[in-house]
């Protein structure tokens, strides 16, 4: 049976885990050109890489680790592009692009790219343009000329 002293540590190990949560979660700062490959190579349209370069700069400045400060309805944004958790991902909304949030802050961008993608053609669906989904983009990038922000990136 281990001592007071041991159990005590233990304890206070465990407790420092369970309010630090783990670290071990890799994120990364992209460069505009970093992202505007990756998601050439993902699959999105050359056309568009501009407007999402734009709008993640914008966004999170481009870092895969941002969970946005909390918003008017209590929700928080997350990632490179700042998916809502009330309506995108969970646990908040189970339906949506069915990917919990904590997996849109690390280096991987695959889940968000494709998260993206469903919240845009939603966007294009109800509005005529997907990209009226962020404000970033709307008020940063909507109307100007995007294609600098992938210019001489070879995509």
């Amino acid at each position: 049976m281990p001592g007071r002293k041991a159990t005590t540590l233990w304890t206070g190990l465990c407790v420092l885990l369970v309010v630090t949560g783990p670290r071990s979660v890799a994120s990364k700062r992209f460069t505009r050109c970093e992202l505007a490959q990756k998601l050439a190579g993902l699959g999105f349209p050359r056309y568009q890489l501009g407007d999402w370069v734009c709008l993640a700069e914008n966004e999170s400045a481009l870092d895969s680790s941002v969970r946005g400060p909390v918003n008017w309805d209590g929700s928080y944004d997350y990632g490179i592009f700042q998916i809502n958790n009330r309506y995108w991902c969970y646990p908040n909304a189970p339906a949506g692009c069915r990917v919990p949030c904590q997996s849109l802050l690390n280096d991987d961008i695959t889940d968000d790219a494709q998260c993206v993608r469903m919240i845009f053609d939603e966007f294009q669906r109800l509005k005529g343009n997907g990209f009226l989904a962020w404000e970033a983009w709307k008020s940063k990038c909507q109307g100007r000329d995007t294609a600098s922000y992938v210019k001489g990136c070879g995509v």
